[in-house]
């Protein structure tokens, strides 16, 4: 990865406070992870400019799992599969003999099999662990534009927002259709075009309802429990929000895009902190979108014009050293 060379730790909020967000890196090549694509490779994306080239492109959904990241990249038109440990790289472009249009997000098992949502093919299809298609969930009749995706281990269930249809429709491991909760409107449990959704440990779900520029959270039955965020210029407030995930302690993340920030709430909803700002330095974002937490509570973020992936940590307590340099 690169990492940041500074004296001083990049670190939020600053001093004289106690950090509670440290930027660590950012991935923009292949090589970032310790990863090179062949020669051939190189030479193709040279040529078509794809994925190949060894660069990310516009990343927005992104997983880890132990030495394994899953990115989508939505310019390129595939998920990039990164093993660290074996130093591959696989590029998933198909779902059998179809051509992926317009992937968007990644959620996966923990077994390692995956499930990416196409909104212009209006389906969601399944990998193994090696990106080999094994199947296609939706239809004309149930979904519509699916985007942000979800996989509760609580329940087993995938969550699956459809922003077209302005609703969460459900579904277990196979594809089997089991509920749906939401409608268009701006009530309590309404939506004005979803887009991104997480479940945390207790099996909550929380979606980013964008154009009611706030983030609710419901039981995994789809029952409405609260909502974060609304419009307006304070800190607390929302603009156009994507990106949402909780940490080990349950702050609520939230990836404003176009205050290129990452907002911070407390489990009750109370703004705390924010990271991140306008530009294309260490730590600074250009219209950021998707965003992962991984189990020790390392913060990845799409900051999808800017062609990379940023690395943060969260500093969960005192006994957390701040990294003179990020490794």
């Amino acid at each position: 990865m690169k990492v940041r060379k500074d004296r001083e730790p990049l670190v939020w909020p600053p001093p004289p406070h106690p950090p509670r967000i440290q930027y660590l890196s950012s991935i923009s090549e292949f090589k970032d992870l310790g990863v090179r694509p062949s020669f051939l490779r190189r030479l193709w994306g040279g040529v078509t400019g794809s994925s190949e080239s060894g660069r990310i492109h516009q990343p927005y959904g992104i997983a880890v799992q132990g030495n394994k990241m899953f990115v989508v990249d939505t310019a390129a038109r595939s998920i990039l599969l990164f093993d660290r440990d074996e130093k591959r790289f696989r590029r998933v472009s198909r779902a059998g003999k179809e051509k992926l249009v317009s992937p968007i997000d990644i959620a996966v098992t923990p077994e390692g099999r995956f499930f990416v949502s196409d909104s212009a093919l209006g389906r969601v299809f399944a990998f193994n662990g090696n990106g080999k298609f094994l199947f296609e969930i939706g239809s004309t009749e149930t979904l519509q534009r699916p985007t942000g995706l979800a996989l509760s281990r609580t329940n087993r269930l995938l969550y699956v927002v459809d922003t077209q249809k302005h609703q969460i429709s459900v579904f277990n491991e196979t594809g089997e259709p089991r509920f749906s909760f939401g409608s268009r409107g701006t009530a309590e449990g309404e939506f004005n075009f979803p887009t991104n959704i997480f479940t945390d440990s207790r099996g909550q779900v929380y979606v980013t309802d964008f154009l009611n520029f706030r983030v609710q959270i419901f039981t995994p039955e789809g029952k409405f429990l609260k909502s974060i965020g609304s419009p307006g210029d304070k800190w607390e407030n929302l603009v156009k929000p994507k990106g949402v995930a909780v940490d080990r302690e349950g702050h609520i993340y939230i990836v404003d895009s176009i205050n290129d920030q990452v907002k911070i709430f407390d489990p009750e909803g109370r703004f705390l902190l924010f990271f991140g700002g306008t530009g294309n330095g260490p730590g600074e974002f250009y219209l950021p979108s998707g965003i992962f937490i991984d189990g020790e509570d390392r913060i990845y973020v799409s900051d999808s014009f800017n062609h990379r992936i940023h690395v943060f940590q969260y500093l969960f307590s005192d006994s957390v050293p701040v990294q003179k340099e990020a490794k």
